[in-house]
């Protein structure tokens, strides 16, 4: 790396900022994807960033993409490190861009908003609002180590996204650096009518098209009353024909969540009570009127068959909803490769796809578990999160494979090869043949914005 270079970094952000050589810790060589931490559990090498900057101040940010342009190195946006298809990789070196200590926190409440930093860890960002009496219902998989601006790269969704949508709902406004232009503030207050909602050039963009420093977010007080219900199915079929029919009914619980068996035994393995079923928990939530109305359609609106199964396995399921990158190193040290593939498609197709996926991922050579739970849902469909587990000595090839028999079911069925984990490097082919001739815009989009191809390159595109 060019002395010159790191000195104009230590100029610009403060010499104890910027890390070089052996000060550069593990924790920056991988993000949580399954397969790159298998290969360096397994003593592969993955891509080094020649430097990281930790940044405290979105104008910092503005200051090191002007030093990366002047210098032609490529810029890779970190937060929590929680993205599981190796969208924090600095797959050609450069500048890691750490926007952890962007972190700041201010509650607009007579406008229901909250500012936050690209760096906020969602579960600071929730328990802030929570002691204020607010809630931001945004809670992920990855609610304690992933960020703000991890959410909007990535276009996240949350536990409560039935209810509450994903993050393209929640984000009001944001800003983001971009390469010669600056900081720029793109969003709706609370809604417009001035051109293009340019929000949704950066929600899902992963950091290719200009790096988010800041976003405004809008918040709600905490739901009066909660109710928890869950119910056995014979088939997985009839558990999503019931949510379709809710849905369509105006019937809006804040959590739907079905399992078929094998992921009952994956995820609920201390809940005896339900392991013979496909099993449905619900949760209703806000005020006591309107959750009790909803909760009472719901039960009224049951096929006949169907088995309450009560309270205790939705309890079951909060204390124990939240795995940690260090549980996934857990099973990958144990010799157990595995992979989580969040689909999605239409109630016409998803019965199908349910099917036809479980079916084909069975058939992956090494493969010893395929397992699937229908997880957040709309007014036209919803998504599919299958996990695959096995063994093999060929970790790329494993891996490969499982995303190239995702690619095939999905495009046959017109679903899409990712819902909520983004793309990244491991869905990267996949993405490519699924969006077609529109793949040209998001091509000049990125020319315009980052002729230089420096914004995390070899993502995405």
């Amino acid at each position: 790396m060019d002395q010159k270079f790191i000195s104009a970094l230590k100029q610009a952000v403060g010499p104890s900022k910027v890390l070089t050589g052996d000060e550069i810790r593990e924790e920056y060589l991988s993000d949580a994807t399954p397969m790159y931490l298998a290969l360096l559990l397994r003593g592969g090498r993955l891509p080094r960033p020649s430097a990281v900057v930790k940044v405290e101040h979105e104008e910092d940010v503005v200051e090191v993409l002007n030093i990366a342009l002047e210098y032609r190195v490529p810029v890779v946006p970190r937060g929590g490190g929680s993205g599981v298809v190796g969208g924090a990789l600095p797959v050609e070196g450069g500048i890691m861009l750490d926007l952890r200590k962007l972190n700041s926190i201010i509650v607009d409440e007579e406008n229901f908003l909250v500012k936050v930093g690209a760096g906020v860890y969602g579960y600071e960002l929730e328990e802030r609002l929570n002691r204020m009496g607010y809630t931001l219902r945004h809670i992920p998989q990855s609610f304690y180590d992933s960020t703000v601006g991890g959410w909007i790269a990535s276009s996240a969704v949350g536990h409560y996204s039935t209810m509450y949508g994903g993050i393209e709902d929640i984000v009001i406004s944001m800003k983001v650096a971009i390469p010669r232009i600056g900081l720029v503030e793109v969003g709706n207050l609370p809604r417009k009518a001035v051109g293009p909602d340019l929000r949704h050039l950066f929600i899902g963009s992963e950091g290719i098209l200009g790096v988010v420093t800041s976003a405004t977010l809008r918040i709600l007080p905490q739901p009066d009353e909660t109710i928890l219900l869950s119910y056995g199915f014979k088939s997985f079929e009839e558990g999503l024909e019931y949510i379709k029919n809710l849905l369509s009914r105006g019937v809006r619980p804040a959590v739907a969540r079905l399992y078929d068996r094998e992921d009952v035994a994956l995820w609920f393995q201390d809940v005896a009570e339900i392991q013979d079923y496909n099993f449905l928990l619900l949760i209703f939530e806000g005020d006591k009127e309107v959750a009790n109305a909803h909760s009472m359609v719901a039960k009224r609106l049951l096929p006949d068959g169907v088995v309450p199964l009560g309270e205790k396995p939705v309890e079951y399921w909060l204390k124990t909803r939240f795995k940690r990158i260090s549980d996934i190193i857990e099973y990958l040290k144990m010799g157990i490769l595995f992979d989580t593939l969040d689909v999605a498609g239409l109630w016409s197709v998803l019965p199908q796809l349910y099917r036809e996926l479980k079916r084909e991922l069975a058939t992956v050579k090494g493969v010893i578990h395929v397992s699937a739970h229908a997880s957040h849902f709309y007014i036209n469909g919803g998504c599919l999160y299958f996990t695959a587990g096995g063994m093999s000595d060929d970790i790329a090839g494993f891996y490969r494979t499982l995303w190239e028999v995702a690619g095939r079911v999905t495009r046959g069925l017109n679903a899409t090869i990712s819902h909520h984990h983004g793309v990244g490097i491991l869905k990267k082919a996949q993405a490519l043949e699924e969006l077609g001739k529109s793949v040209r815009l998001l091509q000049l989009l990125k020319g315009a914005l980052d002729p230089e191809g420096l914004l995390n390159p070899g993502k995405l595109l």
